[in-house]
């Protein structure tokens, strides 16, 4: 009985084995949000001529349904205790401060550096990326 206890409230710490399947499912998914999102961007900027924090401002959010869907049932499993409405709330949350984040580095990039959009974006989305799979495993999805 005591053994039951203490793994219901450790349930959410890990073996490293765990964290490191969660985090290939969590790049996988990535790879698909965010090829959502550069097909978007790269359509909007190089083929509608929009700058390209406007064109991140419709892309991104494609990319997030994207993620939100496919972490949930696949790479998080729905093992959460929160409702539905609660994680996609949570989801959203972070996702905002991400894109905020993004958002900053991509003008950064682009109107400072004078880097390309895409590669903005890339080096905009890599630095995000550590954020966002830390919050969506730790408190989103829990």
């Amino acid at each position: 009985m005591h053994s039951t206890k203490t793994k219901k409230s450790n349930s959410h710490f890990q073996r490293p084995v765990g964290i490191l399947s969660d985090f290939w499912r969590y790049v996988s998914v990535g790879v698909g949000a965010v090829l959502t999102d550069f097909t978007v961007f790269i359509l909007l900027t190089h083929g509608g001529g929009l700058h390209p924090v406007m064109a991140n401002t419709v892309s991104r959010p494609l990319g997030g349904l994207v993620s939100f869907t496919a972490n949930r049932h696949w790479t998080f499993r729905g093992r959460g205790k929160a409702a539905l409405h609660v994680q996609f709330v949570r989801f959203w949350i972070v996702w905002g401060l991400s894109f905020m984040l993004t958002e900053a580095l991509i003008w950064i990039f682009h109107d400072g550096f004078h880097w390309s959009p895409v590669i903005s974006k890339l080096g905009a989305e890599g630095m995000a990326g550590l954020f966002n799979f830390l919050m969506q495993r730790h408190w989103t999805f829990r």
